[in-house]
C-alpha cells in the first residue's frame, strides 16, 4: 500500500512538472501582451502632453517613424524621430487629444507586429494654406507597428499612421475648456504636421 503511495505520489509530480514549461511559457506571453498594448496609450498621452521625454523611452534605438501615408519623408533613429516630433508634430496642432482603441499584437520570440485604431481631434491645426481660426479638425485611422524586446522591455521599433478620413469644423472657442497656448513655431521644410 505504501509503495503503491509513494508511485502515485510520484506520478503526479512529474505530471505537475509537465505542465509548469507551458503554463509558464503562457503566462509569458500574456506579460508580453500587457507591456506591448501599454505602449500606443504611452504614446498618445506623450503626444498630447507634449512630452518628450517620455515619448523617447517607447522606442528602440534604430525606431523608424514612417510618414509615408501623409506625403512626407520618414525619420529613422531616436535623434530624428525625436526631432521630428520637436519640429513637426509637437507644433502641428495649438493642442491635441488622440484616443487610442482596439490594440492587437502578435508575438514571435522577441519580436512583434501590432497595431490599433486611433481618433486624432487637433484644434487649431497649422496648415498650408492656413485654416479659419477655431478650427477643429478629426482624423479617424489605424497605426501599424512593429514591436522588439530590448534589455527585457518592449519596445516600438516602427511606427506608421494611415488615414481613413478627417472631418474639419470651426467652434465656438468659449466652449473650449481645456487647451494650452500653443508651442512657438518656427519654419520647418515640413508644410503640414502629421495627424498622429
Amino acid at each position: 500500500m505504501r509503495r503503491w503511495f509513494l508511485v502515485a505520489m510520484l506520478a503526479a509530480l512529474v505530471g505537475v512538472s509537465g505542465q509548469a514549461g507551458p503554463a509558464r511559457a503562457q503566462a509569458a506571453h500574456l506579460s508580453a501582451e500587457q507591456q506591448i498594448a501599454r505602449l500606443p496609450g504611452i504614446y498618445a498621452w506623450s503626444v498630447d502632453s507634449l512630452d518628450i521625454d517620455t515619448l523617447m523611452t517607447i522606442f528602440s534605438d534604430d525606431i523608424e517613424y514612417d510618414l509615408s501615408a501623409y506625403g512626407l519623408p520618414g525619420a529613422q533613429g531616436k535623434d530624428a524621430v525625436r526631432n521630428i516630433f520637436l519640429e513637426v508634430v509637437f507644433r502641428g496642432n495649438q493642442c491635441s487629444f488622440i484616443n487610442i482603441s482596439s490594440i492587437w499584437s502578435k508575438i514571435n520570440g522577441d519580436e512583434a507586429i501590432g497595431g490599433d485604431y486611433f481618433v486624432h481631434v487637433g484644434i487649431n491645426p497649422v496648415t498650408s494654406p492656413p485654416l479659419p481660426p477655431n478650427t477643429r479638425r478629426q482624423t479617424d485611422g489605424r497605426h501599424i507597428y512593429r514591436f522588439r524586446k530590448v534589455d527585457g522591455e518592449w519596445k516600438i521599433s516602427y511606427i506608421r499612421g494611415e488615414v481613413f478620413s478627417q472631418t474639419v469644423a470651426t467652434f465656438d472657442p468659449a466652449l473650449l475648456f481645456r487647451c494650452p497656448l500653443p508651442p512657438a513655431r518656427t519654419s520647418h521644410r515640413y508644410r503640414s504636421a502629421p495627424h498622429a
